[in-house]
């Protein structure tokens, strides 16, 4: 597969303590990408088809992004590439980003009773699936929110205003201005299969911000995020699932080729950074040696709660998948047929 076109990239929906977040909607209104949605297709079907498409794009010197479900490492909602956004119909849009995408088109299905009948505890499984889950990954919040309490409390805040304007000097200064749009996307996802993390193409100059308690890498992002956008750069701004209104997390700059990633001990990126930053650097050692016993507590009862989400919604995506079995049919063409004919319909 061409170096150009990322096996995970950032997801466009998230599992949070709130409920699924989708930032789908955005993509399709705000991006001006023009976007076809696969109509009448079940996920996984629809995912072997992104796959195809994402292989037959490479193959022809096309790059492209892969846009990762949060329910299931693996499987795709969709796919980006030479400005067309392409989503599954199983991705939830609102009716106005539903009204401005173009579709594929089928015809309705007629359900049988019977099938009306067999989804109705499906469907209850799933939600209530889906309930659960949002109650531990609540716990898992105020486990992690306690902790990044702690730690800030301890943190130097002028070393990481400082550390931000020499990254700034260092990384962003000399990349070509991209207009400075703000992206936002999930690169950590939370589902069945646990905390999974996006990879990166070839070429990225990685920084490792090395922070198991959120004692700096949330302030030292929000500071690089403004710097880039003031500087005419494209930000991408990835937040955390369980903190979808909070700082960033991770951050890329695609015009300066150049991308921040935290590490807090549930995931860890798989690449090799150019450099990596310790939150030892930020913290009073003799402040952290008093928290220890607090902060180790909270991390086992965090740990804890997202096994069990992650169990939670396990059980919710499979409901839902044997749903779409039960009520979309099985796609007459093979993926690679649907992808040719994708290709057609939007000249790539």
């Amino acid at each position: 597969m061409d170096e150009n076109l990322w096996r995970r990239g950032p997801c466009l929906r998230a599992n949070t303590p709130d409920g699924p977040r989708s930032l789908a909607d955005q993509a399709v209104l705000v991006s001006g990408l023009r976007c076809l949605v696969l109509d009448g297709v079940r996920s996984e079907t629809a995912s072997a088809v992104w796959k195809a498409l994402a292989s037959d794009l490479a193959a022809s010197g096309t790059g492209g992004l892969l846009l990762p479900s949060p329910d299931r490492a693996g499987r795709w909602d969709g796919l980006l590439t030479e400005g067309w956004l392409l989503l599954a119909g199983t991705v939830p849009l609102g009716p106005s980003a539903w009204t401005a995408a173009s579709h594929t088109g089928r015809p309705p299905v007629l359900h049988s009773a019977e099938a009306l009948r067999a989804a109705v505890p499906l469907r209850q499984i799933a939600n209530e699936a889906r309930r659960q889950g949002r109650a531990y990954l609540s716990v898992a919040a105020a486990a992690a929110a306690i902790c990044r309490a702690a730690v800030n409390r301890a943190a130097d805040h002028r070393k990481i205003q400082r550390l931000a304007e020499r990254l700034v000097r260092r990384d962003l200064r000399t990349a070509t201005n991209g207009g400075g749009r703000v992206w936002e996307g999930y690169f950590t996802a939370i589902g069945g299969d646990g905390i999974t993390l996006g990879e990166l193409p070839p070429g990225w100059s990685l920084t490792r911000l090395e922070d198991p308690y959120g004692a700096f890498s949330g302030e030292l992002l929000t500071l690089l995020a403004d710097a880039g956008a003031q500087l005419g750069l494209t930000v991408v701004r990835c937040r955390c699932p369980l903190f979808p209104d909070g700082e960033p997390e991770h951050l890329f700059f695609p015009e300066a080729g150049v991308v921040y990633l935290t590490a807090n001990g549930f995931h860890l990126p798989e690449q090799e950074p150019v450099r990596v930053v310790n939150a030892r650097r930020f913290t009073a050692p003799e402040e952290m040696r008093r928290l220890k016993a607090r902060l180790l507590e909270n991390k086992r009862l965090q740990r804890q709660a997202l096994a069990e989400a992650a169990r939670c919604l396990r059980e919710a995506a499979d409901a839902e998948d044997a749903l779409e079995r039960l009520l979309l049919p099985a796609s007459e063409e093979t993926p690679e047929e649907t992808a040719r004919r994708l290709r057609e319909l939007t000249g790539l």
